[in-house]
C-alpha cells in the first residue's frame, strides 16, 4: 500500500535536515557512516536514504554506488563473523 505523499514528503524533509545536522557535528564522518546512522534512525536501506539525499544539492554518491559499498561491507562482516 501506498504512503501519503506528505508524510513521505515530511520523511525526507526530516531526512535531509538529519543529514545536515550529522554532518555539522561529525564533520569528519564519512558519507557511509552518516548514512548507516540514518539507516538506523528512520529504519531505511542506505540506499533509500542516498536517493533521497540525491534530491538535495549535497554531493552524493550515486544509488548503485552505495548498494555496492552495502553488499561490500556486508560481505566483509559476513567473513569476519564467519
Amino acid at each position: 500500500m501506498a504512503r501519503n505523499k506528505e508524510l513521505t514528503t515530511l520523511r525526507n524533509e526530516a531526512i535531509r535536515k538529519r543529514f545536515a545536522e550529522l554532518r555539522k557535528k561529525n564533520p569528519k564522518w564519512m558519507f557511509m557512516a552518516i548514512l548507516q546512522q540514518l539507516s538506523e534512525e528512520y529504519f531505511l536501506e542506505e540506499v533509500t536514504i542516498a536517493k533521497i539525499l540525491s534530491d538535495t544539492n549535497e554531493p552524493v554518491p550515486a544509488a548503485s554506488t552505495v548498494s555496492r559499498i552495502c553488499r561490500a561491507m556486508a560481505s566483509a562482516a559476513a567473513g569476519i563473523i564467519a
